[in-house]
This record gives C-alpha cells, structure tokens and sequence, in this order.
C-alpha cells in the first residue's frame, strides 16, 4: 500500500511540474508540446502581414471592422494580406484607417 501511495505521490508530482512550465498557445492538444518560440514567431508574422478586405475592381483596402466592409453584401469583400494588397498599388480606406506599408521607390541618379 505504501509503495502504490509513492507511485501515485511521483506520477502527481510529475504531471505537475510538466505542465506547470509549459505555455498555452490554445492550438495544441496538449500544453506540453507548446513551443513558445514558435507561437511568437507565428504572432509576429502575423502582426507584420495582417489580413485587409478588398471589393474587385476596387483599389482600397479596409480593415474587417470598416464600416463600409460591414455595410456590404457578404460576399462582396474578400480578405487579402496586407503586402499582397500593396503589390496591386491598393491604397487605405480614409475612414478604418489600415495599416499602411511605405515602399521605397528608387531615386533616380541626378
């Protein structure tokens, strides 16, 4: 009985200390496979590149909560990444105010 009481004491103690020092992305099974460098580098990507909402043959991005998006139909805009809108030379709503991206455009020789 006393060495059932000890395994039951360790296995305890075990269990707590493993999930005591892990961090909870709210994406894995299970807290102890959490990889903290990896949950940060997926946030800051996605800080970096968020999502904005564009109409076709539209040339302003918006954010999600825009007025205007929100006013639409629903099929009407459809998410894009920010460096995506910025390649098609998209420019920000005046009303939601989106991130804006300056992209340095080459100076010519004088």
């Amino acid at each position: 009985m006393r060495k059932a009481m000890l395994i039951l004491a360790v296995a305890t103690m075990f269990m707590f200390v493993s999930f005591a020092g892990a961090q909870d992305c709210g994406k894995c099974p299970m807290k102890t496979q959490c990889d903290p460098s990896k949950v940060q580098e997926t946030k800051k990507t996605d800080d970096q590149d968020p999502m904005v909402y564009v109409k076709k043959d539209d040339k302003t991005y918006h954010l999600k909560d825009c007025k205007i998006v929100k006013a639409a139909a629903a099929d009407t805009f459809k998410p894009i990444k920010l460096s995506e809108a910025v390649k098609l030379e998209m420019k920000p709503c005046t009303e939601c105010k989106p991130p804006v991206v300056k992209v340095e455009t080459p100076q010519k020789n004088q």
